[in-house]
């Protein structure tokens, strides 16, 4: 009797999940970047609560659809997580938005990233979770370069200008909001839960739309591109995919790519022309070492001790 060796080639992928879901979320942390660049050209036609209202619903629309069947997962409960995470996405973006129209791409990416350390300061007040030493010491770096980008060279106007307090005060809504999320994550259909929240936040810019802004420039190609670039491929692909991804990357790893978001804009905000000064460097630096530190300091310590 003969015997057949039946060879089956393998799948070039297989084996090779955690690195290649790395470097999708590389290119979602790429994207986020970049859009900053394109929300400041996006608002230069249209205000923001328009902008974020279009963007919103185009990524509410996207979202839903890839839901599909998650949709029979939706129950009455779903009502008020979805009302309470809308109106903080709503806040988060309107601050951004708003603040992002008298500042550069740069420091909007910088000041936006340090929402990373506020989380732990929120843990602590909302599930009383105690911030760890490394956390700590992350917000205080991060504090640091905010008030290095505030000066921007010069120490004797120790204030912010009035674009960079709006978006710092966005990162506060972007910290709220992802405590929000992990908290709901659990006890809720991601997607379905996800286009929910998204359409609160949209009708809550809407509504502000109308009542204090006037019609955007509806030709221009700024605008579309803005409006397609962050609502098609951040809110919604990007939210989609994010939510997939993080299954597989390990979360020190995932906030260490995830850290280099303010990097992307200010390397965006630099293509563009705008101006990236020393002491905008160097503040950036600050907030990056922070969030890097927040985040992974305290599981580097444990990792050494089990070596040890």
């Amino acid at each position: 009797m003969q015997t057949e060796l039946v060879l089956t080639a393998r799948p070039w992928w297989r084996g090779r999940e955690t690195r290649l879901a790395e470097i999708g979320f590389l290119m979602v942390v790429i994207v986020w970047g970049g859009s900053f660049v394109l929300t400041k050209e996006a608002l230069r036609f249209t205000g923001p609560f328009a902008y974020n209202a279009l963007r919103m619903s185009l990524g509410t629309v996207v979202i839903a659809l890839l839901a599909g069947r998650q949709w029979r997962l939706v129950r009455w409960h779903y009502i008020a997580p979805v009302l309470l995470t809308g109106v903080v996405l709503f806040s988060g973006y309107a601050l951004q938005s708003y603040g992002q129209q008298f500042t550069t791409a740069s420091k909007a990416g910088f000041l936006t990233g340090t929402n990373v350390v506020y989380v732990p300061l929120f843990s602590a007040l909302l599930l009383r979770r105690r911030p760890a030493r490394y956390q700590l010491m992350g917000v205080f770096l991060a504090f640091v370069g905010m008030l290095l980008i505030a000066v921007d060279g010069d120490f004797t106007r120790l204030q912010f200008a009035q674009g960079d307090i709006w978006v710092a005060l966005s990162g506060l809504s972007w910290a709220l909001y992802a405590i929000l999320l992990s908290y709901y994550a659990q006890r809720v259909a991601v997607l379905p839960f996800a286009a929910l929240h998204v359409a609160t936040a949209a009708l809550c810019s809407g509504l502000l739309w109308f009542w204090l802004e006037s019609a955007p420039v509806w030709g221009a190609p700024g605008l579309w591109i803005g409006v397609l670039t962050t609502g098609f491929l951040i809110l919604g692909v990007g939210t989609s995919i994010h939510s997939q991804l993080l299954r597989r990357v390990a979360p020190t790893r995932a906030a260490l790519i995830a850290a280099m978001e303010p990097l992307f804009a200010a390397g965006a905000g630099w293509l563009i022309g705008e101006s990236i000064t020393a002491a905008i460097v160097l503040g950036g630096l600050f907030i990056i070492f922070g969030i890097v530190l927040s985040e992974v300091g305290d599981a580097w310590v444990a990792q050494r001790r089990r070596r040890a």
